[in-house]
C-alpha cells in the first residue's frame, strides 16, 4: 500500500506532502532541462518558419528568372464588336490591320410544316460531316417533340433540335449541327428520311449553311504593293493569322480594323512587387527573432546563430548589389526604383519609377534579372540557406532536432529515476509509520499494565 494512500496515520505527519517536496527538490535539474528543451523548440519553430518564408521568396524570384515574365503583351482591337483579341508572350509589338471576312456557322435545316398532332415511327440516321453515323429507332406514336428530346439528350447525334410553330396547328423540326465549320453538313437517312418521311431530303430546307470563319491580314498602305494573307477556321477562334495573337471573330464586314500589340508592364510589375513583399516578410521575421532588446535585456531565439546571420547578409548583398557584366541598361534594383532601407533592412519600391521603367525599358529590366544574373544570385543566396542537404537552415534544423531528442531522452531517464526514488521514499516512510505504530501499541500496553498494577495496589487501602 502506498504511504500516500494512508497518510501519516501513526506519526501524524503530512507524508504525501513531504514526499512531493522531496521529489520536487530532486527534480530541479530536470526542470532546467525542460526549460532548455522549450527554448530549443521555440528556436526550431523559428528556423522552420524562416525557411518557409525564404522558400516563398525563392518562388517569386523564379518568375523573375523567366523571360516570359518580361515579355507579357497587351493587345487591343479598334472594333471590339467585330473581334475580341488576346496575346501571349510570343506576339510581336506593333499594329496589324485585320478584316473579318466571315463567321464560322453551324448548319441549320428545317422540316416542312406538319400537323401539330402528327406522330411518326421508324429509324433515323444522321451523319454530320466526316463523323460516324448516328442511328435511333423511334417507337410508334413519336411526336416531333419526342424526336427533338432524343436528339438533344444524345450528344453523339451531333445535332441539336427544337420544335417551332409554323402557323395554326402546324409545327416544324429545326435541326442544328453542334459544331461550326464548313464541313458540318447534316445528312439524314433511315425510315424518317425516306421519300414521304418527315426528314425526306426533298422537303428539308437549309436555313443556315455551314461555313468557316475567315480573316484577312493586310500589310502595307499602298494598294499596289500591300500584301494580304487570309486564313480560315472551323470555329470563330483564329490563332494563326498573327503570331501569338488569338482573334475571336464576332462580326464580319468589309472594313479593316487595327489590332495593336504592346508591352504589358503590369505582369512584371506584379511579379516584382510580389518578390519585394515576400522578401520583406522574410527579413522582418528574421530581424524580429535575431535582435537584442537593450531595454528588456532579451535576445531573440535566433540571436546567437552566427552562420544564419552570415547567410542572411549574403542574401542582402545579392539583392541590393549590382548585376553582372551583361546587365544592360539597368544594373541594379535601384535603377528601377527599388532601394534597400539600411535601417530596417527592407526593400522600398517607388512604384512610379518602377512603372515608368517597365514601360520604357522592359528589355533592360529583363536583362538585369536574366543575362545580368541578378535573379540567379538571389536564388543562390536563398539556396545557401534553404538547401535540403547542406543549407544553413537545414543544418540548424538537424542540430536542433537532435538536441531536442537528446533532452527528451534525458528527461525520460531522470523521471524514471525519480519514480524509483519516490517508491523508495514511500517505502521508508511506510516502514517508519509501521515502527511508530508498533511503538505506540507497546506504549499503550505498558501504560495499561502500569494502571492495572496501580489499581491492584490501591484496592486493599480502599477496603480499610
Amino acid at each position: 500500500m502506498s504511504v500516500q494512500s494512508v497518510g501519516g496515520l501513526a506519526s501524524g505527519l503530512p507524508v504525501g506532502e513531504i514526499i512531493d517536496s522531496l521529489i520536487q527538490a530532486d527534480r530541479r535539474a530536470t526542470v532546467q532541462i525542460e526549460r532548455r528543451k522549450e527554448l530549443t523548440e521555440g528556436r526550431l519553430e523559428a528556423v522552420r518558419t524562416l525557411n518557409m518564408r525564404l522558400l516563398a521568396v525563392d518562388t517569386e524570384s523564379f518568375y523573375l528568372r523567366r523571360a516570359s515574365t518580361f515579355n507579357a503583351r497587351s493587345v487591343t482591337s479598334s472594333n471590339s464588336s467585330a473581334m475580341a483579341v488576346s496575346a501571349n508572350a510570343t506576339a510581336h509589338v506593333g499594329d496589324y490591320r485585320v478584316r473579318i471576312d466571315s463567321l464560322a456557322r453551324a448548319e441549320e435545316q428545317a422540316t416542312a410544316a406538319v400537323a401539330a398532332d402528327a406522330v411518326f415511327s421508324g429509324s433515323l440516321e444522321i451523319t454530320v460531316g466526316e463523323g460516324a453515323t448516328w442511328e435511333h429507332h423511334f417507337a410508334e406514336g413519336s411526336s416531333l417533340a419526342d424526336i427533338a428530346q432524343q436528339l438533344n439528350r444524345d450528344a453523339s447525334a451531333g445535332v441539336t433540335a427544337q420544335v417551332v410553330s409554323a402557323g395554326a396547328d402546324q409545327q416544324r423540326l429545326v435541326l442544328r449541327s453542334r459544331a461550326t465549320g464548313a464541313e458540318q453538313t447534316m445528312v439524314f437517312g433511315g425510315d424518317l428520311a425516306a421519300e414521304g418521311g418527315v426528314l425526306a431530303a426533298d422537303t428539308m430546307q437549309v436555313i443556315t449553311s455551314a461555313s468557316d470563319a475567315s480573316a484577312t491580314l493586310r500589310i502595307g498602305e499602298d494598294p499596289e504593293h500591300w500584301i494580304e494573307s487570309t486564313v480560315t477556321s472551323s470555329t470563330n477562334t483564329i490563332s494563326d493569322l498573327i503570331n501569338g495573337v488569338t482573334i475571336t471573330a464576332q462580326e464580319a464586314g468589309e472594313t479593316f480594323h487595327t489590332v495593336s500589340v504592346d508591352n504589358d508592364p503590369s505582369a512584371p510589375m506584379e511579379r516584382i512587387q510580389a518578390f519585394v513583399e515576400a522578401y520583406n516578410e522574410a527579413v522582418t521575421y528574421y530581424r524580429a527573432n535575431s535582435s537584442y532588446d537593450q531595454g528588456n535585456k532579451e535576445a531573440g531565439v535566433l540571436f546567437s546563430e552566427g552562420s544564419l546571420r552570415s547567410g542572411m547578409d549574403r542574401l542582402v548583398r545579392a539583392v541590393s548589389g549590382r548585376g553582372g557584366a551583361d546587365s544592360g541598361s539597368i544594373t541594379s534594383l535601384a535603377g528601377m526604383g527599388i532601394t534597400l532601407n539600411r535601417n530596417t533592412g527592407l526593400l522600398e519600391v517607388n512604384e512610379t519609377v518602377l512603372s515608368q521603367t517597365l514601360a520604357a525599358d522592359p528589355e533592360g529590366v529583363r536583362q538585369l534579372f536574366i543575362e545580368g544574373e541578378l535573379g540567379s544570385r538571389i536564388d543562390q543566396g536563398i539556396k545557401g540557406l534553404t538547401r535540403n542537404v547542406d543549407g544553413v537552415l537545414s543544418n540548424m534544423q538537424s542540430r536542433l532536432s537532435s538536441s531536442i531528442g537528446d533532452m527528451e531522452r534525458r528527461i525520460e531517464q531522470m523521471d524514471a529515476r525519480l519514480a524509483q526514488r519516490r517508491q523508495r521514499y514511500e517505502a521508508q516512510f511506510l516502514a517508519m509509520e509501521k515502527m511508530i505504530s508498533q511503538l505506540q501499541s507497546q506504549e499503550r500496553f505498558i501504560v495499561g499494565q502500569i494502571e492495572a498494577f496501580q489499581n491492584m495496589a490501591a484496592g486493599p487501602n480502599r477496603r480499610r
